[in-house]
């Protein structure tokens, strides 16, 4: 049986993957360029940002990536629950 991979190689239906991702981030300018680069193959990718200082934002634009500001003073946990409960996501 042929994998994911394999099938969009040869130029299948299955050109993405129908999976919402979210990447949490604040100045990730430095890892975020890889972090894109793994979820490529999804149908949908917000970036939540919280008020990154570096290159972030535009990082996360030049990849198509939807990028969304987060204003909270709390951690993670938070960040992801917000983003389940105001975003319109494509996949759920």
């Amino acid at each position: 049986m042929e994998n994911f991979q394999e099938l969009r190689d040869k130029g299948n239906r299955l050109s993405t993957i129908p999976v919402s991702v979210i990447v949490p981030v604040r100045n990730e300018a430095r890892n975020l360029p890889r972090c894109l680069e793994s979820v490529q193959s999804f149908g949908e990718v917000y970036v939540i940002d919280s008020q990154s200082e570096d290159a972030t934002v535009e990082i996360a634009r030049s990849y198509k990536a939807k990028v969304v500001q987060f204003f909270y003073k709390g951690g993670w946990p938070k960040k992801r629950q917000w983003a389940l409960q105001n975003l319109a996501f494509m996949y759920d």
